[in-house]
């Protein structure tokens, strides 16, 4: 009585509340992530098929804000323990940081920029609905590459999961019978090479990702340190498409029609910025895995504000149908341990025809693993 609790309960404590805001941090980014989608199309002229301000110039100032606040929120937390001023906490850190430590984290920012102007190719060696149901194979690709390179067992129950989630997303990514009528579908060979380049990237980067934000410089002391140096090279990286931009566009880079336009335009950045950091948190505190089921969520999400928002047609029984099942993948992914109870339950009360739950002596189901 009295005595101060030991460190592992401190440890555990913090891992258990990290856990708790990791899957709100999943619910919000979802949220956030379906409505950008939303906002994106608001934004774009239905005649040009341009944005007011060009997607990587948008992308840039997303980087930008997102450096900021991770700064700003290392050197708050900082404060809180050392006595140091901001400016003299800043410079020790940038000191102490080689650029041997720093240069892993180049290599998602790479990744990742290099599959988001892969997509370009993509969508003229194919139509856009080939296109979606391709990009798929990132659910496969990521578990396998996530299975290698982090070496955590994923159980059965997940794994059938997450077939159900690629079910869901095939079934997502299939036009509706007014638009498929219009769209004649084509793929190239190199649009098939294209596409499993893609998907393979796209995996290599999630992992990449979480593989830094676990096991990389900083892991064990400040997530907001490892989002300031991913973000400083995010910034590098969209300056080089940027700046060639600017300098040869025939037109203003900011092209607003109307105040509302642009306050609806700077929402759309500030998503893009917070609901890259609830990403960010969700990796490091889960796996990239459920990157994978935020992504997939945000479609369905994103197609309700569509109909609520925009007018768009009304949503079709497999489009309900798949977010049902996108749904309860999610659900059973989080929580194998019941889908495994009530396998185990069920097959148990048809062999014996009684109900296990109420039989003495139940053993809980065993764990498979694959």
């Amino acid at each position: 009585r009295g005595a101060a609790p030991h460190p592992l309960l401190n440890v555990m404590s913090a891992e258990l509340s990290n856990k708790r805001i990791a899957y709100f941090a999943f619910a919000a980014g979802s949220l956030m992530l379906g409505s950008y989608n939303t906002q994106a199309r608001m934004l774009t002229d239905p005649v040009t098929l341009r944005m007011p301000v060009p997607i990587p110039l948008a992308i840039l100032l997303m980087e930008t804000m997102k450096l900021i606040i991770s700064v700003n929120r290392l050197v708050v937390e900082r404060a809180e323990k050392d006595s140091k001023s901001p400016l003299e906490f800043l410079k020790e850190t940038i000191s102490g940081i080689s650029l041997r430590e720093a240069l892993p984290y180049a290599v998602p920012g790479l990744l990742y920029f290099f599959n988001n102007n892969l997509e370009v190719f993509m969508m003229r060696a194919m139509d856009p609905a080939t296109a979606r149901l391709l990009m798929n194979g990132k659910i496969i690709t990521t578990a396998v590459i996530f299975r290698l390179v982090m070496g955590v067992t994923i159980e059965t129950e997940q794994t059938l999961c997450l077939g159900a989630l690629l079910c869901a997303c095939i079934l997502a990514a299939k036009p509706p019978q007014a638009d498929a009528e219009l769209t004649l579908a084509f793929i190239t060979t190199l649009g098939i090479a294209y596409a499993s380049l893609h998907c393979v990237i796209s995996g290599m980067a999630s992992v990449a990702n979480e593989w830094l934000m676990k096991k990389g410089y900083g892991a064990d002391t400040s997530i907001h340190l490892q989002n300031a140096l991913l973000y400083c090279w995010g910034i590098l990286f969209n300056i080089t498409v940027v700046v060639p931009l600017i300098l040869t566009s025939p037109e203003p880079v900011f092209n607003f029609s109307s105040l509302p336009q642009l306050a609806n335009w700077l929402l759309f950045v500030a998503n893009g910025c917070f609901h890259g950091l609830a990403i960010s948190f969700v990796i490091k505190h889960l796996t990239s895995l459920h990157k994978l089921f935020m992504s997939s969520i945000a479609v369905y999400i994103s197609g309700l504000l569509n109909l609520l928002l925009l007018g768009a047609q009304k949503l079709s029984a497999v489009w309900f149908a798949s977010a049902s099942i996108a749904v309860l993948a999610t659900i059973g992914y989080n929580y194998p341990e019941r889908v495994r109870r009530l396998y185990f339950w069920r097959a148990e009360k048809e062999k014996t025809g009684t109900d296990p739950e109420g039989a003495e002596g139940a053993e809980e189901p065993p764990r498979v693993q694959t």
